[in-house]
């Protein structure tokens, strides 16, 4: 069960983001393409088929735009990681365990 929650943890908020965009994509280019046979609204669809197909292509970039900084973003997140964990390493091999100076706090009478 915890694996299953493991997988859907982060899931739902790209789920909703690329769901929207690509949803709105298939109805923009749907209405652009089928506009002649759709009974009630194809008559107001038909003059407007290129802006539909302009506004799918736009949500289809601003999509791939938000991919690529996301991707980058990751990118950027784990080469921080790296920094922190190389330097993190780097101070803890150095260190003496345990120290040589006296520590006030170890002292029984406190």
């Amino acid at each position: 069960m915890w694996l299953i929650q493991l997988f859907f943890a982060g899931l739902w908020a790209e789920i909703w983001h690329w769901g929207v965009g690509i949803g709105a994509i298939v109805l923009l280019v749907g209405g652009a393409v089928f506009s002649q046979s759709i009974p009630l609204i194809g008559p107001y669809l038909a003059p407007i088929r290129k802006e539909l197909l302009f506004v799918a292509a736009a949500i289809a970039i601003l999509l791939v735009g938000e991919f690529i900084g996301q991707r980058t973003g990751d990118a950027k997140c784990e080469a921080r990681q790296v920094v922190v964990t190389t330097t993190v390493h780097k101070k803890v091999d150095k260190a003496t365990s345990p120290s040589k100076t006296h520590d006030p706090y170890d002292d029984p009478r406190n």
